[in-house]
């Protein structure tokens, strides 16, 4: 339940724009990354922390805060992180690409990409020219009766509302609490021998989920003690 909490701060915290909420509970969500076996995630999130703290001066730092969300439509309650949007405009570009069918070519897609926004306005205008919004859930007309009955009768087909008795259990891990054992008890010797090859040309590889995931010197003393 805790980590699904941290799920819901997570979304809703995007939702408003607020990237300060976002950052305050970063530490927690590498933790529980971390804890969970999604060790290339939680790396990415230590790595961008480390980078905030200690890399970037504080004028460079706010600059990325700035540009983590993008509200699109400038409505409250809208914001979407920066990496959502332009897949929305790369899936968009993909269907107006393969409409052009099997001859389109990369000139067609650089001039698809310089005009999206001009396309989309047109699309909208089109739109509500010829009033075929999109409805959503919440439009008066709408009616979902058909999709609460069918989440009725999937509820009694598994009989969530009967009570379960002598059910067998299993106990789930403090995903948080694991992943901070887990940083605390990684090894930094390996990594700083990789840094020391790459500084001198040679190829390192990089780390694999299921694994620890080690960090570079000195970071184990500034962000970690916050955990």
């Amino acid at each position: 339940m805790r980590v699904l909490l941290y799920v819901t701060e997570l979304v809703q915290a995007v939702s408003n724009g607020d990237f300060g909420r976002i950052e305050d509970i970063l530490p927690d969500l590498a933790c529980m990354f971390q804890g969970g076996g999604s060790n290339n995630y939680s790396s990415e999130i230590l790595h961008f922390l480390f980078n905030l703290k200690e890399v970037w001066t504080p004028e460079f730092a706010n600059i990325i805060r700035d540009n983590m969300l993008v509200n699109v439509s400038g409505l409250p309650g809208r914001w979407m992180g920066i990496d959502l949007n332009i897949e929305h405009l790369i899936r968009y570009l993909k269907s107006l690409f393969a409409a052009k069918g099997i001859y389109a070519n990369w000139d067609q897609l650089g001039n698809l990409s310089a005009s999206i926004a001009q396309l989309q306005k047109i699309k909208s205008q089109v739109t509500r020219s010829m009033q075929t919004t999109y409805q959503g859930s919440t439009h008066e007309e709408c009616d979902a009766s058909v999709l609460v009955w069918r989440m009725a009768d999937k509820v009694e087909e598994l009989q969530l509302q009967d009570l379960v008795t002598n059910l067998r259990t299993k106990l789930v891990p403090d995903l948080r609490a694991s992943g901070h054992n887990k940083f605390e008890l990684s090894s930094l010797a390996t990594f700083n021998k990789k840094l020391m090859e790459m500084i001198k040309g040679k190829a390192i590889s990089g780390g694999e989920d299921d694994t620890i995931l080690l960090l570079p010197t000195g970071f184990g003393n500034t962000v970690l003690e916050n955990f």
